[in-house]
Order: structure tokens, then C-alpha cells, then sequence
């Protein structure tokens, strides 16, 4: 799933200036390269302990956690060309992180808020010292 991801990223990431899709090309082939050398590590440990696994590894909490940031990153690309990059990658930072967050009180909510701030803050820093511009959305 990981690998698809990253896939479709660079596949979107075509469609950039060649400037400006040299980071996120990098970012992708990375994380492909990553996603496939994990597929054939767990490939290879399946295979050993095939005898003693189940027929389906994955539990049910594995499948809903994989669902719910399959539809956050829809959600995410269907909202960065009508809000901005800057401004949908902050929201839908923040919803992942808050909902995958195991202790929800005050504390590690307000620890969850400033690092989602201080994520895209130096996502901004980055591209801006790349020279790379966010894609504006219509609302912006």
C-alpha cells in the first residue's frame, strides 16, 4: 500500500515544473525503493515462518488504521488544488496525527497541534529555500 502511494505521488509529481519536481521525485523513488526492499524483507520472514502464520497476517486494526489514511490522503489530494498545499497539508497533518494519537488529553493534544505547526511551517522553509512555489488553491 505504502509502495502505491509513493507511485502515485511521483506519477502527480510528473506534472510539476522540472524544477520543482526534483524534491518530490527524490522523495518518492526514496520511499519506493524503502516500501519495495520492506515488501521483500517481510516476504522473506513470511516465507520462514509460514508454517506458523495465519493465513491472514494482518489484523483488523491494521486493515482500519490503513483505510482511515487511505481516505485522509483522498481527502488531502482532493483538497490541495481548492485550498492550497500549505493550508490542506496542515489540516490533514493534524487530523492524522490527532487521531492516531493513543492518549487524547490536553497535553499531548497541544503537543500534537504545535508539531503539525511546526511541520508545515518548515515544509514552507524548505520549499521556499528550493524555490519550489505550493500550488494555490481557488480559495486562496
Amino acid at each position: 500500500m505504502v509502495l502505491a502511494f509513493f507511485i502515485l505521488f511521483y506519477v502527480y509529481s510528473l506534472q510539476l515544473q522540472p524544477a520543482a519536481a526534483l524534491w518530490p521525485k527524490f522523495i518518492c523513488v526514496t520511499g519506493m525503493a524503502l516500501s519495495a526492499a520492506n515488501i521483500v524483507i517481510s516476504g522473506v520472514k513470511w516465507q520462514k515462518e509460514r508454517d506458523q502464520a495465519t493465513v491472514f497476517p494482518l489484523n483488523s486494526g491494521q486493515i482500519k488504521r490503513g483505510i482511515i489514511l487511505a481516505f485522509i490522503a483522498a481527502l488531502w489530494i482532493f483538497a490541495i488544488p481548492r485550498v492550497g498545499f500549505l493550508s490542506s497539508s496542515m489540516l490533514f497533518t493534524g487530523i492524522t496525527i490527532l487521531i492516531f494519537e493513543p492518549v487524547k488529553d490536553k497535553k499531548h493534544i497541544v503537543r500534537d497541534i504545535i508539531a503539525t505547526i511546526f511541520f508545515s511551517v518548515f515544509l514552507f522553509a524548505m520549499f521556499s529555500l528550493l524555490g519550489i512555489r505550493f500550488p494555490r488553491g481557488i480559495l486562496i
